[in-house]
């Protein structure tokens, strides 16, 4: 077969890991691999461990680069999902013959998903496939979001878009989507396919050698929030509550790529605080697979603490798992209702400090539960690895020519 996989962005877990193991599995079933990427994207440290995967690296397609909506209102989102269209289409039409795929595969078709409906494929009579990470029209059938007035909409340009015939498969991760379709089993629903979100980590370090290269002391609680640092991840709401644990053995530890709103934050004086209190660490910028495990070996628990309505999933949540950590989620949306349906640790209200405190205290106090709660998602990531998503994505793909 004959593989085009379209990802234009690079952040998160998108390009590093998602991508790069849907091309280990494609060329491990030696499949022809090409990528449709933008230039910012090839300039990401992300690229370089998709490059890795292929022996003279991969095809590449450009296309040209979009800026993401800044503001959330239904006409901004339309707008920027209509230009990643036009880039997509524009992008394809510039294959040679002999470079047409067989299938196509939309790393994330949220990038577009609200103007297919409109406009159609952007890939002529080429079957195509993708992944919807963010679909909600029925988070408030299975309790995991308060009714919505866009959810009948965004349901039925669900529909439409799925009823598009070159479209022949739609990947989600969503366990509480799957829940939903098997009460829900119409024709719009056969296309979709569940593929396990991946939680991987293979420490090569203790943790006492992890800590002593991050400066971290041996007898702290540590609290690691992981991935793209930014006011979402609920950062100033978990600062504020450990300086009110006043309890000097816990700390938080920042890992990833802060944007300047956390950078503000941190110079706050709650964050300053901390710090000076040897009770915020930080290990910044993009992480390899080494610093990756180095920081979920030098935790005691995760925060999955989300805010500013966030309702999806998180890989991260999976990573704490493979890491035997017990998690400390946000009780709303997808995150809240995985951690309590797998029992991953405390759910709290993010924008509740007393909440937040009481969860980390219990962790700190109840060994026993936190290695429940630790074995629960130990049992989980087991399900979710990363052979399990790559397989499963091309195995749908195969399974769709």
């Amino acid at each position: 077969m004959k593989l085009l996989v379209i990802e234009p962005e690079a952040s998160g877990h998108r390009m590093a890991l998602y991508v790069r193991l849907i091309a280990r599995e494609a060329i491990r079933r030696n499949w022809s691999f090409l990528l449709m990427t933008t230039e910012k994207a090839m300039r990401h440290p992300a690229f370089e461990l998709v490059k890795s995967e292929c022996v003279d690296g991969p095809a590449i397609v450009r296309m040209s680069s979009i800026q993401p909506a800044k503001r959330l209102s239904p006409m901004h989102l339309l707008l920027s999902q209509n230009q990643y269209y036009q880039s997509t289409a524009a992008a394809y039409r510039t294959l040679s013959s002999n470079d047409e795929p067989d299938m196509i595969y939309v790393a994330n078709l949220d990038m577009f998903d609200k103007i297919l409906p409109f406009r159609g494929t952007p890939f002529g009579e080429t079957p195509f496939s993708g992944m919807m990470m963010s679909i909600k029209f029925h988070r408030r059938h299975v309790g995991t979001a308060s009714p919505r007035g866009s959810d009948r909409l965004f349901g039925h340009l669900f529909k439409r878009a799925v009823a598009i015939p070159e479209l022949r498969g739609v990947a989600v991760v969503d366990e509480s989507f799957l829940e939903y379709t098997k009460h829900h089993t119409t024709d719009t629903f056969t296309k979709v396919h569940y593929v396990p979100d991946v939680g991987h980590l293979k420490p090569s370090e203790s943790q006492h050698d992890a800590r002593q290269k991050l400066g971290i002391p041996a007898d702290k609680f540590v609290v690691l929030v992981y991935g793209g640092l930014t006011a979402r991840k609920g950062v100033s709401q978990l600062i504020t509550a450990t300086q009110a644990t006043n309890r000097n053995d816990v700390a938080i530890l920042l890992a990833g790529v802060k944007n300047q709103n956390i950078a503000n934050e941190l110079l706050s004086s709650p964050a300053r605080s901390l710090v000076e209190s040897g009770r915020l660490f930080q290990s910044c910028g993009f992480h390899d697979e080494l610093k990756e495990q180095r920081v979920f070996r030098s935790a005691n628990a995760v925060w999955l603490g989300y805010i500013e309505g966030f309702t999806g999933s998180s890989g991260v949540m999976y990573q704490a798992g493979a890491a035997g950590l017990p998690v400390i989620s946000t009780r709303h949306g997808l995150i809240g209702w995985q951690t309590e349906r797998h029992r991953l640790g405390p759910t709290v209200d993010p924008m509740d400090s007393n909440e937040i405190v009481r969860a980390i205290e219990m962790l700190v106090t109840d060994k026993s539960l936190c290695q429940q709660y630790s074995r629960n998602g130990y049992a989980l990531a087991r399900s979710h690895t990363p052979e399990a998503f790559g397989t499963g994505v091309c195995s749908m793909l195969d399974s769709l020519l």
